[in-house]
C-alpha cells in the first residue's frame, strides 16, 4: 500500500522535469531578429534572403565569437529608421547575434516606440529611462539577452540581439582586458 503512489508520483516528477527542458527549447522563446532566430539561422541563409532586399556585405571577423559578420543596409529592410544591421556568426556560421542601428529621430520618440515592440515581446530585466540622459533597457528570453540603448548626445539607438554563449565570452574578454590595463599601470610606478 505504501509503494502505491510511488510509480504515478515518479511519472509525475519525469513529466515535470521534460516539461521544463521542453520550455528551456521552446522555439517561441527564441529571440527572432528581423525573423532570423538566434542560434539556428545560418550564414548562408540569411545572406542569401538579405541579398534579395538590400545591399550586403562582408564585415569581417568578430573577435568573441570568431565567426564572420555581414553588415546590411537598413534603409531597405522596411522598418522605419533602421540605418543598418551588423549580423554576428559563430565560427559555425550559426546566428550568435544582431547589432540594429538606428537614427534617433523624433525627439527619442523612437526610443519609446523600439522599448514597446521589445517589451511586447520579451521579459524586462531593467530600464533606464531619465527624462534627460542616456536611456537603456536590457531584455532576456530563453537563451538571448536584448539591450536598448540610446545614448542622451548620441545620434543613434542600438538594439543588441546576442546568445547568453557570446555574452559570456565577450565579458570575460573585457574582464581579461582590464585586468591587463590594472597590471601595465602598475608596471608604470
Amino acid at each position: 500500500m505504501k509503494h502505491q503512489f510511488a510509480i504515478p508520483i515518479i511519472v509525475l516528477l519525469l513529466s515535470m522535469a521534460l516539461a521544463v527542458d521542453a520550455a528551456d527549447t521552446n522555439p517561441e522563446d527564441a529571440a527572432t531578429p528581423l525573423g532570423y532566430t538566434l542560434g539556428s539561422a545560418t550564414f548562408k541563409e540569411i545572406k542569401n534572403d538579405l541579398e534579395k532586399k538590400t545591399e550586403v556585405r562582408d564585415a569581417g571577423t568578430n573577435r568573441y565569437s570568431q565567426g564572420p559578420m555581414l553588415e546590411a543596409n537598413g534603409d531597405r529592410m522596411g522598418i522605419r529608421d533602421l540605418e543598418t544591421a551588423l549580423f554576428i556568426f559563430e565560427q559555425d556560421r550559426r546566428l550568435a547575434a544582431v547589432v540594429l542601428t538606428f537614427r534617433k529621430v523624433d525627439m527619442g520618440r523612437n526610443f519609446d516606440r523600439i522599448y514597446g515592440h521589445l517589451a511586447s515581446k520579451y521579459a524586462l530585466v531593467s530600464k533606464r529611462v531619465p527624462f534627460v540622459g542616456d536611456k537603456a533597457a536590457h531584455f532576456e528570453t530563453g537563451s538571448a539577452i536584448i539591450d536598448l540603448e540610446a545614448p542622451h548626445l548620441g545620434f543613434a539607438i542600438t538594439v543588441t540581439y546576442k546568445t547568453r554563449e557570446l555574452d559570456k565570452r565577450y565579458r570575460s574578454q573585457l574582464d581579461q582586458n582590464r585586468k591587463q590595463e590594472q597590471r601595465d599601470s602598475r608596471k608604470q610606478f
